[in-house]
């Protein structure tokens, strides 16, 4: 058995070490972030706050005691970082290998750099939870609101305003 959660430990070090590496150079690409859930996944409005407690692992289930699986996409996830949890990415990925170091019941969230294949996970998930670029939801997911606000609102708070250099 402790062979087992060594060898566990390794692998996963391994990967989030693999994933740090990942470049953010796609985060010009992304404009408004959405987070998704699967349709049949009850829950249609989530607070910053409970948005802060799912990616630092503090939260583990959604009510009815389903295992939450967190997803992320690599186009914005410095953004999210940044914007959700005032850290940055390096930051995230020390977060979640002292989390798994120290045994915490907690799983770090699965890096996609494809939409189709992060939508394909929530799809199959009613406890996956996600965030993307607006411009790749489809109807098969459903799109939730952070503090009440749909990301078509005023004061939607994953909107990556990217100035403008021209002038006026």
């Amino acid at each position: 058995m402790r062979y087992r959660r060594y060898i566990f430990l390794t692998v996963t070090l391994a990967i989030i070490l693999q994933l740090c590496n990942v470049t953010s150079a796609l985060a010009d690409e992304c404009d408004t972030v959405v987070v998704v859930v699967a349709k049949e996944n009850p829950i249609t409005d989530i607070s910053l706050k409970q948005l802060r407690h799912l990616y630092t692992g503090e939260t583990i289930t959604f009510a009815g005691n389903t295992r939450i699986e967190l997803m992320e996409h690599a186009c914005c996830f410095d953004f999210f970082y940044q914007t959700v949890l005032q850290k940055t990415i390096g930051q995230v990925r020390k977060f979640w290998l002292r989390n798994i170091f120290s045994s915490r019941d907690c799983i770090p969230p699965v890096l996609f750099k494809e939409s189709g294949k992060l939508l394909s996970r929530i799809i199959d998930n009613k406890g996956a939870i996600g965030f993307l670029p607006i411009s790749d939801i489809t109807d098969v997911i459903k799109v939730i609101s952070i503090d009440g606000k749909q990301p078509i609102d005023s004061g939607y708070v994953l909107i990556n305003c990217i100035e403008s250099s021209e002038e006026e």
